[in-house]
């Protein structure tokens, strides 16, 4: 689950308190989820978004079968208050950026047993690309940084060119150790990207929402590294199609490149008519975050938002 480091406590013990609420047999299914290393932000945000509901007052159940499908969320209610079907949408940075991230997790993996609280980064040498070193190479080169990183001389700003590669100490970082970010690029999204692929979840879950008469609620977390904001999302809405990137600010070489749709004119997203409402994630670390919750606004029986403590839950329109 989350780090063992002293600082992440609280993240720890939000995260025990949350999973130990959601019902069996989701339970174990969650849990299984973060403790995969390829599943876990998605699982996280799952988690996020249960402690959430959980805060105001509501019991989700994780992945409970119905009418032939297992929606992330299934929040039961006694009339006259509406059930609600919740799909947590995390959207990924694309598929080579996160390749790209796990053949440097080796060397991010022993840099990381420096005992030596500072963040260093790999910058470009030259003007080239730079690609992940292979195993052996990473450690040869973690050998080395662990000896420069122990030297009293190596401060914030500090560089070192080793095996090809160039290194250079950022700042202190919190923990015991050493801390390695990586240049991997993050990649492109638009506004038409990011509505589609809530309209694919919404038309997916809409029989079954329909069905048990039930809110749908359609959340949207960004992974770490990945482009997308509520901005973005909320000009989508409005028909304005917007394009946001993300990138390490030590990459070199071309970024990449990418087209979009233009629209004719600023006509407003039309929400599938099953779908209640959007929902933004802004995961949190010691706390489980903040849900932003936009309505569908052609609905006649608008979805009732919860009230949580401490504005976990906000309305937007």
């Amino acid at each position: 689950m989350a780090a063992t480091a002293s600082h992440r406590a609280p993240q720890r013990a939000w995260m025990r308190r949350a999973l130990q609420q959601i019902p069996a047999p989701g339970r174990d299914a969650l849990r299984r989820g973060l403790e995969d290393e390829r599943r876990f932000e998605t699982a996280y945000h799952e988690l996020c978004v249960a402690a959430i509901l959980q805060r105001a007052q509501l019991s989700p159940r994780y992945e409970l079968q119905l009418a032939g499908v297992t929606p992330d969320l299934f929040v039961d209610a006694e009339p006259p208050r509406r059930s609600a079907v919740v799909e947590i949408w995390t959207k990924s940075r694309r598929a080579d950026s996160k390749a790209e991230t796990r053949s440097w997790d080796v060397l991010r993996g022993l840099v990381h047993q420096i005992p030596r609280p500072i963040g260093i980064a790999v910058v470009a040498n030259g003007g080239l690309p730079v690609r992940p070193p292979n195993s052996r190479a990473s450690k040869q080169i973690a050998r080395e940084l662990r000896q420069w990183l122990l030297l009293a001389s190596t401060r914030p700003g500090s560089q070192l060119d080793t095996n090809g590669y160039r290194f250079v100490a950022l700042a202190e970082a919190p923990g015991l150790r050493a801390a390695l970010g990586p240049p991997a690029a993050g990649g492109v999204v638009d506004s038409a990207t990011l509505l589609e692929g809530i309209r694919v979840k919404a038309l997916k879950y809409s029989p079954v929402a329909r069905e048990l008469q039930a809110q749908l609620i359609v959340i949207v977390a960004v992974e770490r590294g990945a482009p997308g904001s509520l901005d973005q999302l909320r000009s989508g809405l409005c028909g304005r199609n917007t394009v946001e990137m993300s990138f390490s600010p030590f990459q070199a070489g071309p970024i990449g490149s990418w087209s979009a749709r233009l629209a004719p004119d600023e006509r407003a997203w039309e929400w599938p008519p099953e779908l209640s409402g959007i929902g933004w994630l802004a995961a949190g670390v010691n706390t489980p975050g903040r849900l932003m919750l936009i309505t569908n606004p052609n609905l006649t029986d608008p979805i009732a938002v919860p009230t949580a403590p401490d504005g976990y839950v906000t309305l937007m329109t």
